[in-house]
């Protein structure tokens, strides 16, 4: 996988990327630093295309089942310096999910592809197939890549107390919900997990 910043001659980058806007966003919202951090989950399917259990959610059957991908995974994670905070079976069959610990906003952008990629390639390493897609099964919960987002000023949470700039916060991401979804949840396979009772095994 190559990654880079790529610059246009004369032009320098260009703005349309969302990675590339984010620094500017940061400069602006001065004195705060914006922390992320994302759960990520994931099925994983056999050489044949089966779940590679049956399993509900943390049953450590699972863990059991996949215990040589979970080890590999792990230390591939460790292996890039990624602050991992759990891995847990999840409701789906074969689900697991993978969250690091909250990082810088660009720092946490960054490392999100980067984990994404490794869960793949670990998972191929191991005969199996990592499927991120939002909703596999009609009848089982889908895969969903939460995000959470905390506003600091030096080792200060402000999203503890609620002060008005927080609440300011909150409200433009309410705001702008419709375009955010648009990035966000970009396939059609996204709403099928956004329906009414879709979150969970019915």
């Amino acid at each position: 996988m190559a990654y880079a910043d790529i610059l246009v001659p004369n032009c320098g980058l260009t703005s349309s990327e969302d990675l590339w806007v984010m620094p500017d966003v940061s400069t602006i919202i001065l004195g705060l630093d914006v922390y992320c951090g994302f759960e990520n989950e994931f099925n994983l399917y056999t050489a044949q295309n089966e779940p590679v259990d049956s399993t509900s959610y943390c049953q450590t059957l699972a863990i059991n089942q996949s215990a040589t991908f979970l080890d590999d995974l792990v230390e591939a994670i460790a292996d890039i310096g990624a602050p991992l905070w759990l891995v847990h079976p999840e409701a789906c069959v074969g689900q697991f999910e993978v969250t690091l610990t909250k990082l810088l906003a660009m720092e946490a952008a960054d490392m999100q592809l980067y984990l994404r990629e490794i869960i793949k390639g670990v998972a191929f390493q191991n005969g199996y197939q990592a499927c991120f897609l939002p909703k596999p099964f009609e009848m089982q919960a889908g895969n969903g890549a939460h995000l959470h987002l905390s506003l600091w000023r030096g080792h200060d949470n402000l999203t503890t107390d609620l002060p008005p700039l927080v609440k300011h916060f909150m409200a433009g991401i309410l705001t702008h919900l419709d375009g955010i979804l648009a990035v966000s949840c970009a396939t059609v396979n996204s709403y099928a997990r956004l329906a009414p009772g879709c979150w969970y095994k019915p």
